[in-house]
């Protein structure tokens, strides 16, 4: 039997909660949208406003703007400005040219343009006028004002702009073309007027390809119109291009002569001159005079310090016909120094009771010397002064002064060389104080200031030398202005005193010649209470040799003394020591006999002994010569007396009443109580002094009287009654004379000889 089946279980439904696909449409849309407006955000146009004086040629919807010939915008709407003065473009600029939009940015409104240099802007007679662009280096900005014409040009690898400078601007205008060797290389971009200095500043465009032809040197000169010049030798005619004549032309090179400089700078200033010559030989002068006598234009020229720098290209007369107006070319560096107070004056030969001046001008012509002044104002316009200025201590430069013992062909305005260079001028001339010397007063350009030092040489710079020697004559022409106006030439000498800086109050020496001035040696400084007969010049002398000069004399105020410069052979130099005996020796005429006559032929000089101590450079003279004791050829003897008497240096000592021998000098003996005679007897008479010799005092007059005799007087001579002296006798046996006295034997001086002396004829034979 079958059994009944247990019924089945009921299944559990559970019911899930889903997502249904129709949200997904929904979701699909919100991306896309977002995915569009983040598209529409980063390629969505850029707004600017840019205002412009007007709207003609604008266009909403079509006037396109450019960069580089790209189209990066366009304008979007037009409407007047707030206060209704100008135009206020909405322009649309590409979101990838935003980053272009900064301060300093320039617009400018682009249309067609008919000139004599051309046309340009002619793809707008059909596309229609466009604004061009060009981006700044500022911030971000999103609102600019128009050019109201292009710009001048734009700084970049474009082309180089530069600025030059004229008095006027001429038939110059914008586009005019500028040239080197007629090829057009750039044009004139625009040009004002500057106030300040009354001058027309033209900015120049130079093309990229030619940029590097502008050099700081550069010379540029208005080459348009037709230029015309008339002379003696006939007419001239230079003409340029049409376009130049026209519409004005602008040229350049780099003088003949010089080598090119550095490149140009962008903005940097150049001066326009007015033509081709002016461009070539500087800046331009007008100079009026009383009168035209002894200037000639084409002729005369202007000088400074000397040298040529310019020459009289016109004379002309004044409006009024009162003055006459000479046009002077000078170097265009010229325009740099020129101001207020510069002078200008005519040199030519005059006769005055100051005497005779610009005697130079009688060969090579009158001429007019410049003299620059120092100013700040600049000036191309003056009047004449009738003579030289007077000398003046402020001009710019080094003042020096010189001493001479006389003028001789110097002259005012002469020359200063420096190995042949030009470097200064005489300024003046004057009498010293003592009216001894001649004070000579220099100015040195401050340029070659540093070439002057303590050890500067100067002398007189002869017109012509000559050295002869077995080789032959050789002959030194100096320039031919030395020849009349004179000149003074200077070096230097290199020692230890050269770096020394130079004393505001330091006199130099004026030498005779060259030679004389650089002979080297150690300068030393000789203190004198009196010199009489010494001067530059004189000779320093030791035994008869000579061994220094005498370069400068003058007197000291402070020390109340006579000061000597002197220049020593460098072979001495170690003798100058603080007790070196200096003295002068000049003529001497007495009584007692003369001394030093050859000195009035020769002149005065120094003599010189040395003396110990520790070497200087400036040591104090003596009125005579020093007690040269031992300093003496021949015997040295020594006597001993009482007292000095009539005893004197130089004394002559007498051996039967000729001279054999004189006193060298004297002093106290080291007990003071006697006197020291110290005697040179000559070599050859050297053997008539024995042990036994006896000495006395021959000095005065001897004088006796007795009545059956009479009155007796005696002397050995006038000189010895002058200046006194000593005589000695030796005993006639050869066994009581002793032996041969040798030198710094010792002797007693007796006041009078006894009878016996005088009898004494000892036969006794002299050295050879």
């Amino acid at each position: 039997m079958t059994e009944p089946q247990a019924p089945l279980p009921e299944a559990e439904i559970h019911n899930k909660e889903r997502l249904s696909i129709i949200w997904l449409v929904p979701l699909v849309a919100l991306a896309i949208g977002l995915w569009l407006l983040y598209q529409s955000l980063i390629s969505a146009d850029t707004l600017i406003e840019v205002q412009f004086q007007s709207g003609e040629g604008l266009a909403a919807g079509k006037t396109e703007l450019r960069y580089q010939g790209v189209v990066i915008g366009h304008i979007q709407e037009i409407d007047l400005s707030p206060d209704r003065q100008s135009v206020i473009a909405l322009i649309a600029v590409r979101r990838t040219a935003a980053d272009l939009l900064r301060g300093g940015s320039q617009f400018w409104r682009v249309k067609p343009k008919i000139s004599l240099q051309g046309i340009s802007g002619l793809d707008t007679l059909l596309s229609g006028q466009y604004i061009s662009f060009f981006p700044g280096e500022g911030e971000p900005q999103l609102k600019f004002e128009a050019l109201a014409a292009p710009p001048p040009g734009i700084q970049g690898k474009q082309s180089l702009i530069i600025r030059l400078q004229a008095s006027t601007l001429g038939s110059i205008q914008e586009g005019s073309p500028v040239n080197y060797r007629d090829i057009t290389v750039g044009r004139v971009q625009r040009y004002e007027l500057d106030a300040a200095i009354d001058r027309v500043n033209i900015f120049v465009g130079i093309d990229e390809p030619y940029r590097e032809l502008i050099r700081d040197n550069t010379h540029f000169w208005n080459n348009s119109g037709i230029q015309l010049e008339g002379g003696l030798s006939g007419l001239k005619l230079r003409t340029r291009s049409l376009a130049a004549m026209l519409m004005g032309g602008i040229s350049f090179e780099i003088p003949d002569g010089e080598k090119p400089g550095n490149a140009a700078k962008p903005n940097q200033l150049f001066a326009l001159y007015e033509d081709f010559e002016t461009a070539n030989t500087g800046i331009t002068v007008n100079v009026s005079f009383d009168s035209a006598d002894g200037i000639e234009a084409g002729a005369t020229s202007v000088q400074y310090r000397g040298l040529k720098v310019g020459s009289v290209s016109k004379l002309k007369f004044e409006d009024s016909l009162s003055e006459v107006i000479a046009e002077i070319r000078l170097p265009r560096e010229a325009e740099q120094v020129l101001n207020e107070n510069s002078r200008f004056w005519l040199v030519k030969p005059q006769l005055s009771l100051s005497g005779v001046s610009g005697l130079e001008t009688l060969l090579r012509g009158n001429y007019i010397e410049l003299d620059p002044g120092k100013g700040k104002k600049r000036q191309f316009q003056f009047k004449a002064i009738p003579e030289p200025p007077p000398f003046d201590k402020n001009l710019p430069g080094l003042h020096i002064r010189l001493s001479s013992d006389q003028l001789a062909d110097l002259s005012r305005g002469a020359p200063v060389y420096y190995r042949r260079i030009p470097v200064g001028l005489v300024q003046g001339y004057q009498l010293a104080k003592d009216s001894k010397a001649v004070l000579i007063d220099l100015q040195i350009e401050q340029k070659y200031a540093s070439l002057i030092s303590p050890e500067s040489r100067f002398w007189k710079l002869s017109a012509l030398t000559a050295q002869g020697s077995l080789d032959g004559l050789k002959l030194n022409l100096a320039p031919l202005r030395t020849l009349l106006a004179g000149g003074i030439e200077f070096d230097n000498i290199e020692t230890k005193q050269s770096k020394q800086p130079l004393s505001p109050d330091h006199r130099f020496t004026l030498y005779s010649d060259r030679d004389s001035a650089l002979r080297r040696g150690y300068k030393l400084e000789i203190l004198f209470l009196d010199a009489p007969g010494i001067k530059p010049g004189s000779l320093i002398r030791h035994r008869g040799i000579d061994i220094g000069e005498v370069r400068s004399v003058h007197f000291d105020l402070h020390s109340n003394r006579v000061i000597t410069t002197a220049l020593i052979a460098p072979s001495m130099a170690e003798q100058m020591t603080s007790a070196s005996h200096f003295w002068v020796v000049g003529p001497e005429l007495g009584l007692t006999g003369s001394q030093n006559l050859e000195t009035l032929i020769s002149g005065s000089y120094i003599a010189f002994h040395p003396g110990p101590g520790s070497q200087s450079r400036q040591i104090v003279g003596h009125e005579k010569a020093p007690n040269l004791i031992y300093d003496t050829d021949g015997l040295h003897l020594i006597l001993e007396s009482e007292r000095l008497g009539s005893i004197s240096q130089n004394a002559p000592v007498y051996y039967r009443q000729i001279e054999v021998g004189k006193v060298r000098g004297y002093e106290l003996a080291p007990t003071a109580d006697h006197v020291l005679i110290h005697l040179s007897i000559e070599p050859r008479y050297a053997p008539l002094i024995h042990d036994k010799t006896k000495f006395w005092n021959s000095s005065g007059i001897d004088f006796s009287f007795k009545l059956l005799s009479g009155a007796k007087l005696e002397s050995e001579s006038l000189k010895t009654l002058l200046a006194g002296g000593i005589s000695f006798a030796t005993p006639q046996e050869p066994e009581d004379q002793g032996q041969p006295a040798a030198p710094g034997s010792q002797f007693a001086l007796h006041a009078k000889p006894e009878t016996a002396w005088l009898e004494w004829r000892p036969k006794i034979f002299l050295n050879r």
